[in-house]
């Protein structure tokens, strides 16, 4: 599959996503990642997980991406990972 934007090595960034539903959090903590070049990718689903986790933590995407179009997460993260 030919990508518009190359992929690059993004394996050295972490990002920690907030998710709502269990199951589709943790198919894109497995899926996600190969199409934002491998970085770490931590899935929650609480925001007391979450705020756990971002304050324990370092993290490459700081900037919050939100979306409630599950089509446009990956290329919105691209964008985020790209100005880090």
């Amino acid at each position: 599959m030919a990508h518009d934007n190359p992929i690059h090595d993004n394996s050295s960034k972490r990002i920690l996503a907030r998710g709502c539903d269990p199951v589709m959090s943790a198919h894109a903590a497995k899926n996600i990642p190969p199409l934002l070049g491998n970085p770490s990718y931590v899935a929650t689903t609480t925001d007391e997980e979450f705020f756990e986790k971002l304050a324990a933590d370092p993290w490459s995407v700081i900037p919050i991406v939100e979306t409630h179009d599950e089509r446009m997460t990956v290329g919105l993260l691209r964008e985020a990972l790209a100005k880090r």
